[in-house]
């Protein structure tokens, strides 16, 4: 899997991915922090069976070596790497892992590179991480905060975090290793090599603060957005339709029209769901009836995306459940 990279840097107001492999690798490039944005959008316990499956089928290839438990890995690593670009990071990292475990001769050996429970915990690991950034936007990067500048914030929010906290409930940065390269004729930037979707993340949110990117939330959809340019924009650039209309190409005509039917049932199980998982770290449900909550709301709220229940009944069968 050396052979493999996951390469990103940010150059002329866009993000930039080299992936695959090493002599010929796929190129990418969105709109600044678009990838970052669109992952704070995603539900990433969504998958969290198939992670579990994985867990199981790399405890049973630690055991045994069967290469049928390898496939299925591989294939639900394959199937993530589809739905998110830093699912790709995740798919390296641990493919590569598993490769190099290959060989261990015990099974303490084996955990030290390929923890099966590890790879178990990494949805609950993301989710945690996507609300510590999104307190970091609200805190840090918000619009309109005052004249501090970002940096400033940045370091009194830490230096607050550090002193007061009793567990580290904050985004807390790892050690990531960028090497500076000329990436075209105009532009010589730090580049990412990145060996873990934690790496991926690190990444984007040290240029957020240093570079002093500031955030705010769309007036109509109410999601986060980066201000790289005009600070005065109110909007941001998803698209709302299938002609591709976005928020700011509709402006503030669409601001009495909240979000579309289809998105309010997504809204109240997003409300439900954030509640049951501070439930689990207060240690009142388990996880384990955590994710069977969640699997039961997804079929759910499926039910009432197809006008089989109201939004009302599926409201008050998330406040029974």
């Amino acid at each position: 899997m050396r052979d493999f990279i996951f390469k990103l840097y940010f150059a002329d107001e866009r993000e930039h991915f080299e992936l695959g492999k090493k002599n010929r690798p796929e190129k990418k490039s969105f709109p600044m922090m678009e990838s970052l944005l669109s992952f704070l959008d995603l539900d990433v316990m969504e998958d969290d069976a198939h992670f579990r499956e994985m867990e199981e089928a790399l405890q049973e290839y630690r055991g045994t070596r069967n290469k049928k438990a390898l496939a299925l890995i591989r294939a639900r690593l394959d199937a993530l790497a589809g739905k998110h670009i830093f699912y790709r990071a995740l798919r390296l990292d641990w493919l590569d892992r598993i490769e190099r475990a290959a060989d261990a001769p015990d099974a303490d050996t084996f955990d030290r590179i390929a923890w099966p429970k590890e790879l178990r915990q990494t949805p609950s690991r993301l989710y945690a991480a996507q609300r510590h950034i999104e307190d970091l936007f609200e805190n840090i990067l918000l619009y309109g905060s005052g004249r501090e500048r970002i940096r400033d914030r940045a370091a009194r929010y830490f230096a607050d975090k550090k002193q007061h906290a009793r567990v580290i409930d904050y985004y807390a940065f790892g050690q990531i290793m960028t090497v500076s390269e000329s990436v075209s004729s105009s532009a010589f930037t730090d580049v990412l090599y990145a060996d873990s979707i934690f790496d991926v993340l690190d990444y984007y949110v040290r240029e957020c603060i240093m570079e002093e990117y500031p955030a705010r939330r769309c007036k109509n959809c109410g999601r986060w957005f980066i201000l790289t340019g005009h600070n005065g924009l109110e909007y941001c650039s998803r698209p709302l339709d299938e002609k591709g209309n976005t928020c700011r190409d509709i402006g503030a005509g669409l601001l009495w029209e909240k979000k579309s039917r289809s998105d309010k049932p997504f809204m109240a199980y997003r409300k439900e769901y954030k509640k049951r998982f501070a439930r689990i770290k207060a240690g009142r449900i388990t996880e384990a009836q955590f994710h069977e909550w969640g699997e039961r709301a997804r079929a759910k709220k499926q039910e009432c995306d197809a006008g089989i229940i109201t939004l009302d009944e599926f409201i008050e069968w998330l406040e029974i459940s």
